[in-house]
């Protein structure tokens, strides 16, 4: 670590030096070759520390972050997942309704997620003044054999 420390105060004085040369030779023929002579400096501070093995850079060991329950944070995704692509169903079956001319007070989907992630819609429960026309076409939009409920039954 002192290395490290030795290696960066370096470079730091260096680049002081070549900016002060920069700005102080102003009119000198030399100064192009100055600034070369600082640049190959500046160069061989940088590389030094690399080289001679004084900067070394240890990566901390693997089992530092793995941790015992990724249980929760799965559970809190997948119960995240569930809740929006519940949301979602019910948006596009309210607005495929309400383009039907069947205007629905609720529309809760029942999913199921598998552990591959596919979603599969168990049943649809729907609350509706005209329930058989919603319900044909929750049917339309998700197959004939999907189990549609009448919400306002129960």
């Amino acid at each position: 670590m002192e290395a490290m420390r030795t290696a960066v105060a370096a470079v730091c004085a260096v680049s002081a030096v070549t900016g002060l040369i920069s700005v102080f030779a102003g009119g000198l023929k030399l100064k192009g070759q100055l600034l070369m002579i600082m640049d190959m400096l500046l160069l061989t501070v940088i590389i030094t520390p690399f080289v001679s093995g004084g900067a070394e850079f240890g990566m901390p060991e693997p089992d530092t972050f793995i941790t015992d329950n990724y249980s929760c944070s799965e559970e809190l995704y997948r119960s995240a997942l569930e809740m929006q692509t519940v949301e979602n169903i019910a948006e596009v079956l309210a607005e495929q309704t309400d383009a039907a001319g069947c205007h629905c007070e609720s529309i809760v989907p029942f999913i199921n997620i598998s552990e591959d992630m596919s979603i599969s819609i168990i049943r649809v429960e729907i609350e509706a003044e005209d329930f058989e026309s919603a319900a044909a076409v929750v049917r339309s939009s998700l197959g004939t054999d999907t189990e549609v409920v009448n919400g306002s039954d129960g």
